[in-house]
């Protein structure tokens, strides 16, 4: 979490109700994130996702977690070692998260608070221009994955690739990068070919002039609703269950949760009933550091 990234004064507590209700099966709950400016206006949703128990493999697909918005137990942390400093000089400097996320979903179940409890802030040109080190470090740390479970389908990392470079290459494509993008969507389309098409081209009608009936018409499905009472809004403001727009892409959400029903054999090195605290003592916690 960056240090001009925003937690919802609720998000804590929100988190620690779903975690004390459901147990020690559940050793991360997460919640939604928005994307804000500098001036903590609302642009837009990260795409929401309502995944729950076992997602290792839905992990696998899409990280959909933002770095920011996961409750994790101590002991859970503790068990996976918390993130592995190892990455970067295995070639993987920019996926910490991932793996720290799979660690965790490899042992213990997820859960959700359904609303927009964290933002991080986006800026112009913020986007890391290293894609190459993106893709490979994401490559290094989804191929152990596939190693340690052999019992997980070909097809899910057909789905993990095309996906992470599909949604590259069309950020790229609309930065004007278009050498970079078309290399990214070309393997896209080889791996998984249905998904890119129907994603590119509805992303490309979108991007139509306002003029154009086309990009009118995607527009009103993607941003219909009440998004116009969120978007441009102080972050604070605005109530964190409303949707800014229809989340894009729905039929991604379908993989993923035909993912999470995969059978992924399951670590058994977190305690049970281990460090327990009451939201006093947690509280106390976060004031010390």
């Amino acid at each position: 979490m960056d240090a001009d990234d925003l937690w919802h004064p609720d998000k804590i507590k929100k988190q620690m109700v779903v975690m004390q209700d459901r147990g020690d099966q559940v050793g991360l709950v997460y919640c939604w994130s928005r994307a804000i400016d500098e001036q903590d206006r609302v642009l837009w949703d990260v795409t929401p996702c309502n995944l729950r128990g076992s997602v290792y493999a839905a992990l696998i697909i899409r990280n959909f977690l933002s770095s920011g918005a996961p409750l994790v137990r101590k002991c859970c942390a503790a068990a996976v070692g918390g993130y592995d400093a190892t990455l970067a000089s295995r070639g993987a400097p920019c996926c910490e998260d991932l793996k720290f996320n799979l660690d965790i979903a490899e042992r213990c179940d997820f859960d959700l608070v359904p609303e927009f409890l964290f933002s991080y802030r986006v800026r112009a040109g913020s986007m890391s221009t290293n894609i190459d080190a993106m893709l490979r470090s994401r490559k290094v740390v989804i191929e152990e994955a596939r190693a340690r479970h052999p019992e997980l389908p070909n097809k899910l990392f057909r789905w993990a690739t095309a996906h992470q470079d599909r949604e590259f290459g069309l950020a790229h494509l609309s930065d004007g990068r278009f050498l970079t993008g078309a290399r990214l969507l070309l393997t896209a389309l080889r791996e998984d070919p249905f998904a890119t098409l129907r994603v590119s081209t509805i992303r490309a009608f979108a991007r139509l002039p306002v003029s154009s009936g086309f990009g009118a018409l995607v527009r009103a499905r993607r941003h219909g609703g009440a998004g116009n009472t969120v978007v441009n809004r102080n972050f604070f403001e605005v109530d964190p269950t409303i949707l800014c727009g229809r989340p894009r892409a729905p039929w991604n959400r379908k993989r993923l949760a035909h993912a999470a029903a995969l059978f992924v054999e399951r670590r058994a090195d977190v305690p049970s009933g281990a460090d327990h605290h009451s939201p006093e003592d947690v509280g106390a916690d976060i004031r010390q550091i």
